[in-house]
């Protein structure tokens, strides 16, 4: 399938975990040991289409929802288990 990446192969990029966007979108992520306080997590969609079709669509119903909030908004990712 078109841009599919396989378990296998996110093993093989450096992902250990599989997760949730949003709780919709799947994806694979790891997070990065950097000299910040907070750890990064890097993501990958685990069908590429979704990033070019839903992640707009995703990203900006959850900025229209959370503008008017006072707290800093946060990406919502769910980590399920690991790879």
């Amino acid at each position: 399938m078109l841009g599919y990446v396989t378990r296998y192969e996110a093993k093989q990029e450096g992902y250990t975990h599989v997760g949730l966007l949003f709780g919709v979108a799947p994806i694979y992520c790891y997070f990065e040991d950097d000299e910040s306080p907070e750890d990064t997590l890097v993501y990958s969609y685990r069908w590429e289409p979704i990033g070019w079709f839903v992640e707009p669509i995703l990203i900006g119903c959850y900025w229209f929802f959370n503008v008017f909030s006072d707290e800093e908004p946060e990406l919502s990712v769910r980590v399920i288990g690991e790879l």
